[in-house]
């Protein structure tokens, strides 16, 4: 998902033409990392791009040096599928989320765990923004508002309304601004701005959607709506 909306979203220069010349065969640049058994829910990068945490069916968050093939430390996130995992701080922090309903945040370094909340229903999915502060996630209860949190101690330090729409995908503005929050249940995008304090786009989707992600510039958004990757202007969609 991350891949495609990348390449769809890559800026183009300024004296390109408008059109695109077909994409190259996607190809393996090295070993397969391997450690989880059942499926991989997320997979987060350091801004280095030079380690990865994955979050997986199996209950574990595992945090990779990607010029290894083994994971350089395994995390529990709990009783129950870790439901997502990401870096924070420069990938000192790891956050992940469990089936048993609970978010951790531990130390990259040292594996210690600075801080755990235990919420009404699990967290479903959730991002760092590009600033390495704040976590915006939610407790996936119908009717459940959007969370920023605190990266390091997960407490709560604002809150999105955002009543009766289930949290599926999140993705931030660069500049850490605007948070776009994408939900499956109804299929529904939201842009919050953290400035005002206030929802400045809210656009119904008429497909399923998949994944989120805002271009490096800021300017634009593309939203995975299987199988059409749709992009739009951000933050005014």
């Amino acid at each position: 998902v991350a891949a495609a909306l990348a390449a769809v979203l890559s800026p183009l220069p300024q004296d390109a033409p408008a059109s695109r010349p077909d994409p190259a065969p996607a190809r393996v640049l090295g070993e397969p990392v391997r450690h989880h058994a059942p499926v991989v829910r997320s997979v987060d990068f350091a801004p280095d791009g030079k380690r990865c945490v994955t979050a997986s069916w199996d209950g574990t968050a595992a945090i990779w040096d990607l010029a290894r093939t083994t994971p350089i430390r395994i995390l529990e996130a709990g009783s129950g599928m870790a439901t997502f995992a990401c870096l924070a701080r420069n990938g000192e922090i790891v956050i992940a989320g469990a089936g048993d309903k609970s978010l951790h945040a531990w130390s990259a370094a040292s594996g210690d765990e600075l801080a755990r909340v235990d919420s009404p229903f699990p967290h479903a999915a959730g991002a760092v923004s590009p600033d390495g502060e704040l976590l915006a996630t939610q407790s996936a209860g119908d009717g459940q508002d959007v969370d920023l949190r605190d990266v390091a101690t997960l407490e709560v330090k604002d809150r999105i309304s955002w009543k009766g729409a289930l949290l599926f995908e999140v993705a931030w503005s660069p500049d850490s601004r605007y948070v776009a929050l994408g939900s499956a249940l109804p299929s529904r995008v939201v842009v919050w701005d953290r400035e005002t304090r206030a929802i400045v786009s809210d656009l119904a989707v008429d497909k399923h959607l998949s994944g989120l992600a805002v271009r490096p510039d800021g300017k634009a958004i593309g939203l995975l709506v299987f199988p059409d990757v749709v992009v739009h202007s951000f933050p005014d969609l």
